[in-house]
């Protein structure tokens, strides 16, 4: 089955299905469905370096790039502020669960 129509079964189906199951305190259940539809793709940062670090208090992650960033002061502020979104994005269940 095509890649892109995953994507929509996972956007579709097993995020409400997560959010549901979690309000009935079963997010395992919830997060296993929703890892099992996130399809596979190919690597959109090959040469990347990743270094995730996780600790009671403390996430972080940085990656070294196989490249130099030449980025204007714009640029690198749309940079800080989308890999911002998107820790919100991944971070948000676990502020959830902790209330």
């Amino acid at each position: 089955m095509r890649v892109k129509f995953w994507w929509a079964i996972h956007n579709i189906v097993a995020h409400p299905l997560f959010e549901l199951l979690s309000w009935l305190r079963l997010r395992k259940l919830g997060r296993a469905i929703h890892d099992y539809t996130v399809p596979t793709t190919r690597c959109e940062t090959p040469g990347g370096v990743f270094h995730t670090t996780i600790t009671e208090t403390q996430v972080s992650v940085a990656v070294d790039v196989p490249f130099k960033l030449k980025l204007d002061e714009h640029q690198a502020s749309e940079l800080d502020r989308e890999l911002h979104r998107m820790a919100e994005e991944v971070l948000s269940p676990y502020w959830i669960a902790a209330q």
